[in-house]
Order: structure tokens, then sequence, then C-alpha cells
């Protein structure tokens, strides 16, 4: 029984190629209707045929889809094979192979940009496992026919990778086993082993109607598969178990009953059937995962941007949770068939099923499967997030170093003395702690050292990040009648937790991580002072140079949307010029200020992802590239105390990146 069930399995590893956005390459999951060719995998819906991955993928992107017999860029065909010697459809419909599907699109010219799909190998496992069973190594066989699938995808993918595409989709094989389609020929295949065994002791005419009784008994209680409800993949598996046990049940009740338990007892034959189950769909999900390894070792070596989608994963996932996705039966059918015959009358509960007929997925696994390519592609670019929060805390604290610095001008610290100031700001979703000394060594020359800790949280798409920053700052100055400068060094470390959320049909993941960054600067500034009475206006001006680096850090959960993210290094050139104005008076010393901050740095930066075994990059969105800052406040001097408070607000104007907003410091200083 087990060698006849895993035959079975074989015979229904016809799984399925995908396709996406603007050109796809695959087979039946990608194919919407070539002319001449079979009915698109879906059920109808008020006339129309529901819509495939593809399909539902290239509207979220703006486009639209048509198959390339139609003249569009879906070059899928149903039956679709790596290799060509892996369908009894090549002589009759050469397209089937993906090659020739390529070759057919390299023939009309390349579009780099457009986003590329090639989604094949299930009827290539489906072949080398039925090859693996009939000869006389079938280890080997199962070895060498992966390799020459994965040789074949390999070869796919350097063929457009040759023709100027940059980045493709690669998805995984799923696991067949889990279809209708296999459960289905497994009942079949346990019925003829059922009529072998019952040929041992009763005449053949009698073991065939054995057999005829397995499969009344089987068919009827697979109907009852449509009316149950999964909530679990123990709920899967248990619905199938129940069909066999039942099956079992009703034969054994049957006039040929008493026959069959004189040789093996009811509950030894059930046994023995579910464990050829389960032994059946154990190898299968062994000989996927050995299939899919080989092909993304294979896709690796050619270089490029592999996006190797885990759909295995992902399936796995939607029989696990069904109704997080909107899911509520998981091993029923809404169709016979889709392929063959269009399926106008689907059954009443169709929308919410898994499958749309024996062997395709339904509408809401291609609306997950749609959803899974285009957040794969795009949540990573919301990892910017990290460099802007490094940026954004670093910034200011060299602020708060320089403005401490500029304190002088407002209020002349005496030579030989030190003071210690503090200061706390707030921020949207954050705040910060300076604190520091300032010794002045003569009338001109100033050294001070600043340390501080900031806490942030910011969000940009679908990442949520909360940072603590701790940065330290010393700065010289020299301070002329009439004008300054000073220069800075700052070295600031960042750790970093962050949440991204991946929604996928209805249903919604999250994805936890921590890395660290760490940033160090050099600055220089300074001013030129005109005095009228007690009022002075100053042009001031500042250079900063910086390094950055984020850590590589990956996911904490796992599962198909788990990523893991490469180290980011990165430079800044940011120069300000401005003016400011402040009432010298005795105690109070009112200023507001105004600065044109330019980043001149070439940020056109590109993130490494890497997704079940693959890497891939994602270009980064830009950071603002100038705007201004504002600064209002006021200096208090104590009469009778070496004391002095200062308070303002500053806002940046002119900034795409909300992170901060508007923000308040209060702070004194206390000279020794």
């Amino acid at each position: 029984m087990k060698k006849t069930t895993l035959a079975l399995i074989i015979s229904a590893f016809s799984t399925t190629t995908m396709a996406q956005n603007v050109v796809v390459f695959g087979d039946s999951l990608s194919d919407i209707g070539q002319q001449s060719w079979a009915h698109k995998a879906s059920y109808y819906h008020n006339g129309m045929a529901n819509p495939l991955y593809n399909e539902m993928l290239a509207q979220m992107l703006g486009a639209k889809i048509q198959s390339s017999s139609n003249g569009g860029t879906n070059y899928a065909y149903s039956g679709g094979v790596a290799v060509g010697t892996n369908s009894s459809y090549t002589p009759i419909q050469p397209n089937v192979v993906v090659q020739k599907q390529i070759e057919n699109y390299l023939a009309h010219g390349v579009k780099p940009a457009d986003l590329h799909i090639v989604w094949s190998g299930g009827n290539d496992v489906a072949a080398i496992l039925q090859r693996a069973l009939s000869g006389s190594n079938p280890v080997g066989e199962v070895l060498s026919g992966s390799t020459e699938a994965a040789k074949a995808t390999a070869t796919h993918w350097a063929m457009l990778h040759k023709a100027g595409v940059e980045t493709a989709i690669f998805p995984t094989v799923p696991n067949v086993v889990y279809t209708p389609s296999l459960f289905q020929q497994f009942g079949q295949s346990a019925a003829a082993t059922f009529r072998k065994q019952a040929e041992q002791f009763v005449p053949a005419a009698q073991a065939q109607l054995v057999e005829d009784a397995f499969n009344r008994a089987f068919t009827a209680h697979l109907q009852t598969l449509n009316d149950g409800k999964q909530k679990s993949f123990a709920d899967f598996e248990q619905s199938r178990l129940d069909v066999l046990k039942n099956t079992v049940a009703t034969l054994y009740q049957s006039p040929l009953g008493a026959a069959l338990a004189s040789k093996v007892n009811q509950q030894a034959a059930t046994q023995l059937l579910i464990q050829s189950y389960l032994q059946a769909a154990e190898q299968a999900a062994k000989a996927t995962a050995l299939f899919n390894d080989y092909t993304t070792k294979a896709l690796n070596q050619i270089g490029g941007n592999v996006v190797r989608l885990d759909v295995d994963g992902l399936f796995k996932e939607l029989l696990s949770q069904p109704e997080a996705y909107g899911l509520n039966n998981t091993v029923g059918v809404a169709c016979k068939s889709t392929t063959t015959t269009a399926c106008t009358t689907p059954v009443a509960n169709a929308d919410q099923m898994l499958f749309a007929d024996s062997f395709h997925p339904n509408t809401i696994a291609h609306q997950v499967m749609a959803d899974y390519i285009y957040t794969t592609l795009n949540s990573p670019k919301d990892m910017v997030l990290l460099s802007r929060l490094a940026e954004h805390n670093h910034d200011l604290a060299l602020n708060i170093a320089r403005n401490e610095s500029n304190r002088n001008r407002l209020h002349h610290q005496e030579e030989r003395t030190v003071s210690a100031f503090a200061q706390h700001q707030r921020q949207n979703d954050g705040n910060a702690t300076f604190v520091g000394l300032k010794a002045q060594f003569t009338p001109e020359w100033q050294i001070s050292a600043t340390v501080s800790q900031q806490k942030q949280q910011a969000k940009l798409g679908s990442v949520t990040a909360d940072s603590k920053t701790k940065s330290f700052n010393t700065t010289l100055r020299y301070d002329a009648p009439k004008w300054w400068v000073g220069t800075g060094v700052q070295v600031s470390s960042d750790d970093y937790k962050t949440q991204r959320s991946v929604k996928l049909g209805l249903a919604h993941h999250a994805q936890q991580a921590e890395t660290s960054g760490a940033t160090v600067s050099a600055a220089v500034f300074g001013g030129y002072e005109w005095q009228f009475n007690n009022n002075v206006i100053a042009a001031i001006s500042d250079i900063t140079y910086s390094q950055n680096k984020i850590a590589a850090f990956g996911e904490q959960n796992v599962g198909s949307t788990r990523l893991e993210f490469a180290e980011q290094k990165y430079n800044d050139l940011k120069t300000g010029i401005g003016a400011e104005y402040r009432f010298q008076g005795e105690q109070f010393q009112p200023f507001v200020s105004a600065r044109w901050i330019k980043d001149w740095s070439n940020k056109a930066q590109k993130l490494g992802v890497h997704l079940n075994g693959s890497p891939f990059k994602v270009a980064l969105p830009e950071t603002d590239r100038s705007w201004l800052n504002f600064q209002a406040g006021v200096n208090y001097q104590f009469a009778k105390l070496p004391l002095d408070l200062t308070a303002y607000i500053g806002q940046d104007v002119g900034r795409n990146e909300k992170i901060g907003g508007t923000t308040a410091t209060l702070g004194l200083r206390y000279q020794f």
C-alpha cells in the first residue's frame, strides 16, 4: 500500500507556476487564458471568471495584464514545465516549456523596469517522482531530476538577466500534498490496494467488488468535506483522517465486511490506511523541499536580484490560520473543474473555500499571493526609517551642542571658569536629555563636552520604529569681538526596535526586529555679527560631515514574511546658512534664528534584503535634500546668581520626513 500511495502522490504532483504584474511566465496558476488552450483556473462570478493573482497585482500597480496570445505579456501556459521532457503536452503545445515562453518574450524586446515573475517546477516535480518510482534508483532519479530542473530554472533567470532584467520573482513550489486532487487520488490508490489484498483470499471478481465498494464509500465521505469547517492545520488533517476512518467503517459494514474482517480487522485496516497516507505525505513534503532547495541554490549562482517567495510556507500558513484570511473550509472544492470546462455554478460556500477546484487555489489565496508579492517588494523600502531616525537624532544632538556653545555670545563666560549645563527637549513622540561642561580658558577660547540620551518613535508606511540614541560631543570655539568660529566632533550609538506590519488579504502579520547603529560626525560653524545698541544681527553658517552605519539584522518571527536586512552604510554632507537676531538685555535676552539647510550627499541608496535563502536589493526613497529651520526663544540671566535659564522652540519647514515635529527645549547653566 505504501508504494501505491506514493505513486499516487507523485502523479498528483502537478503544481503550477506563477506569474505576476507586467511580465509573467509559468503554468495554470498564472495562465489567464491563452487562445485554444485551457480555461483560466477560476470559477465565474456575475458572468466573469474571478481574477488570478497576477491580474490583481497588475491592478495594484496601476496596469493591466493580458495573455501573450492576445498581445499581452502573460506568457504562462497551463501545464507549464521547466524541462520540456517532463510534460506530455510539449509536442502539442511547445509554449508549455518556460524557456520557450521566455524566448517568445525576448523576441519582442525587453523592458527591464517591468516586474518579471517566473513560477514553475510543480509539474516537473510530478514527472521526477513518477520516474523515481518506476526506476531502479529512486533516490538517484530524484536527485538528478531535481538538479536538471533547477539548472533549467537558473537558465531561465540567466536569459532574463542577460537581457537586462535586474529583479525577478521566483516563488517556490508549494507542497501539493495539501490539494484535494492529491487526496482524491490517494483514495483511488487505496481502493486498488484493498483489491490486491482481497485477491489473496477471494476470487478476483469479488476482490473487484471490494475496490468498487471502497471507491463508493470514499467518494460519499469525500463529499462531506465541502460542508465542514476548519480553523487550524490540525482540523485540516483531522478532516482527511475522518474520511479515511469513515470509509473503512462503511466498507466493513457492507456485505463484504465479514469476509474482510476474517482476514484483517477493521482497526488494523484503518491504521494501515492512515499510516500509508501520513508516510506518503511526509515523502512528498521532503521531495518538494529538496526541489526548492536545489532551485534556490542554482538561482543564487546566477546572481542578480532573486525574490524567492516562500509560497510553500505561505500555503501552510493558510491551512494553519484560515479564519485570519477569511477562509472557513480548506479541504473541499468550489468546483469539480475550472480548466477543462468553465465553472459557472460553484458551491454555495465557494468564496470562503481555499480551493477553486481539486488542484487550484481560490480567489482569497490569489489575493494573498498578490499582496505577498507587492508587500515583499515595497515594505522593505520603509526601513529607510532607521537611517532617517539616526540622522534626526544625531542632528538634534549636534544642534544642541552648537546652540549651547553659541550661548557664549548671549552671556560671555568668564575666563578660567567652568560651567555646567543641562537641557531637556520634548518633541512629537520623543524626548531627549543633554548635560555637559564648558571650560573657558581665555576670553577667546572655550571647550565643551556634552553627553545626551534620546528616545524617539516614528512610523513610515508599514514600519514603526523605536530608537534610543546616546551621543558624546566635544566642541572647541574661538570668540573675537565681532565673529566666532568653532569645530566639533560627535559620536552617537543607536538601538532600534522595529515592527513591520504585513497585510496579506484579510490577515495581518507582524514582524519584530532589533538592531543597532552608529554615527560619527565632524562639524565647523561660525558667524559674524553687527550690533546696534542692544540689538544684534548675525550671519551664521555651519558644515557637517557624517559617516553612518546600521547593523545587519533579521526579523524574529518565523514565517513566509520574515526578512533579513543587510548592513547599511552611508555618508552625509550638510551645510547650513542663515541669520540670527537677539536682544542683548541685562537679564532677558530674546532671540530668533533661521537657517537654510542643504544636504549635498548623493543618497540613492539600495538596501540588501534576504528572503527564503536568496538576496535582492530594493531602492530606498531619497531623504530630504533641503529645508528651513526656525528657532525662537529667550535666555534669562539671574542678577545675583551665576545661573541662567534658556527656553526655545524649533521647527523644520519644507520637510517631507515627519519625524520629531516641533521641538521645545528648556535648559539651565551654572558657572562655577
